[in-house]
């Protein structure tokens, strides 16, 4: 359903989490889209203010905003040319991903309870949304790497970076890490998170940790 608009308005989304951006120095900015459609992997760092707009992390947002450009000679040092400003909110529904953004303790792998000698070798992660990162130690080296791809069941990781400690036996690490690379959706069940194939096969279950 297309929005009416009115001359220099425009549909923009914004994410429910900012992110780490660097203006005149360190800063976090919204993430927006602009347009009617949506799309998961198109968020853009969006470095002006939207005036009249009352962000609240943790929902995701359609806006109607209205774009007017300023004079030059009226444009403050560092500043955008552009001024934006709220016209009205369309949506503004809590994001259920953001579920996600927390430390998770291996309790699986393909369906099978891992049970170990050695707590100290059980694998662990923390997803990091506003970073769009994963980190972690997968029973044997520290790991590292980029969420590529997020929605509301899907998730994708980029190469995974890891340290290149040489342990005992592998094969924890080894069938992790592979596993980790197949990973393409997830489902939430309470503090339960479960890493699916491209099939929706369980690969990795994970307990939530404080």
């Amino acid at each position: 359903m297309t929005t009416e608009l009115n001359e220099g308005e425009a549909v923009y989304w914004v994410n429910s989490l900012k992110a780490e951006c660097v203006g005149v120095g360190p800063m976090h900015c919204l993430q927006v889209q602009k347009g009617e459609t949506f799309e998961p992997d198109g968020w853009t760092l969006f470095y002006a203010p939207i005036e009249g707009f009352d962000y609240e992390a943790g929902y995701l947002y359609r806006l109607v905003v209205k774009e007017e450009s300023i004079p030059a000679e009226q444009v403050p040092a560092d500043a955008s040319s552009i001024r934006y400003t709220l016209v009205r909110i369309l949506d503004k529904e809590p994001d259920t991903k953001l579920r996600l953004n927390d430390l998770w303790v291996l309790e699986s792998m393909g369906g099978i309870a891992l049970a170990l000698d050695d707590e100290r070798q059980r694998p662990r992660m923390e997803l990091d949304l506003a970073k769009m990162s994963v980190m972690g130690f997968d029973g044997c080296n520290n790991f590292r790497g980029a969420i590529e791809r997020l929605d509301s069941s899907e998730i994708v990781f980029g190469p995974i970076a890891g340290t290149r400690k040489a342990c005992v036996d592998m094969r924890i690490s080894g069938q992790f890490n592979q596993s980790l690379n197949q990973v393409r959706g997830y489902t939430l069940k309470g503090t339960k998170l479960f890493l699916l194939d491209e099939a929706g096969g369980e690969l990795l279950g994970f307990q939530k940790t404080d």
